[in-house]
């Protein structure tokens, strides 16, 4: 089964969709209890643009391990990515319930609660990212937004200025995101 999935991962990372899925989905042939596949393969179904089939296996996975903070992270990217913010807020937080170290489930629930115009929950969110992690560019690409739309200029400033610091490709990598920022551009 190992193989298997490794296999796909190499052929994912390779541009061969086809090919990861049926590595994927002979690892879970072989082993239907194993979460890694799943997770994998509902990965590559999201970026192959069929999200639904994504949900279905993040699903599998949360069923197979309800303890596992990252299966409730994909599904709420997949969620946001359909459009239900409500949903992926609730993934988001059940990751961070799972695992309160999990700096991306915080950056990414603050990055929805952004969207929805959640201020004050997405500057807490995209703070304790930071604090949590502080080489974690998208958590200052957001906080940027948080503090534009909040009329901090400076803090924007700062934080646009610390995530490009970090990474000069900071800007264009957060606009080619599997989910893009909720406000992108500069302070």
């Amino acid at each position: 089964m190992r193989a298997f999935n490794n296999r796909g991962l190499a052929k994912a990372n390779k541009g061969d969709g086809d090919g990861a899925l049926t590595d994927y989905n002979r690892a879970i042939q072989l082993s239907p209890t194993s979460v890694p596949p799943y997770i994998n393969r509902g990965m590559l179904k999201r970026k192959l643009g069929d999200a639904k089939g994504a949900m279905v296996d993040f699903s599998k996975a949360i069923e197979l391990s309800p303890g596992y903070a990252y299966a409730y992270d994909q599904l709420g990217i997949t969620e946001w990515s359909q459009g239900d913010l409500d949903a992926a807020i609730g993934d988001y937080g059940r990751a961070i319930a799972l695992d309160s170290k999990d700096a991306l489930a915080y950056t990414d629930r603050g990055a929805a609660r952004l969207s929805k115009g959640d201020l004050g929950g997405a500057l807490a969110d995209e703070d304790r990212a930071i604090q949590l992690s502080p080489g974690a560019v998208l958590a200052y690409m957001n906080r940027s937004a948080v503090r534009r739309k909040l009329g901090d200029a400076s803090g924007s400033s700062r934080d646009f200025e610390k995530a490009l610091k970090l990474n000069p490709q900071a800007e264009k990598l957060a606009q080619e995101s599997s989910k893009p920022l909720a406000e992108s551009g500069k302070p």
